[in-house]
């Protein structure tokens, strides 16, 4: 892994391609998901469900579930 300055700020995407819907992207070696909350909020969180150690991008949001994502 390359040496990165941590603790700062890194830009990532533009505010509006962040959407309701899950989408992968990779900042300092390390792969994230992004989504948009109904309440507008943006919700980056890594990559990765800890039950099933599957990519969360590849799920779908329940919409009762305002800050999870699901992989089935």
């Amino acid at each position: 892994m390359a040496e990165y300055v941590m603790n700062t700020w890194y830009p990532l995407t533009w505010s509006r391609d962040v959407t309701s819907g899950l989408t992968r992207h990779q900042i300092l070696e390390r792969d994230v998901v992004l989504y948009r909350t109904a309440d507008g909020d943006v919700v980056a969180m890594e990559n990765m469900c800890p039950h099933r150690l599957l990519p969360l991008s590849m799920g779908k949001l329940k919409e009762s579930l305002s800050n999870a994502a699901t992989t089935a």
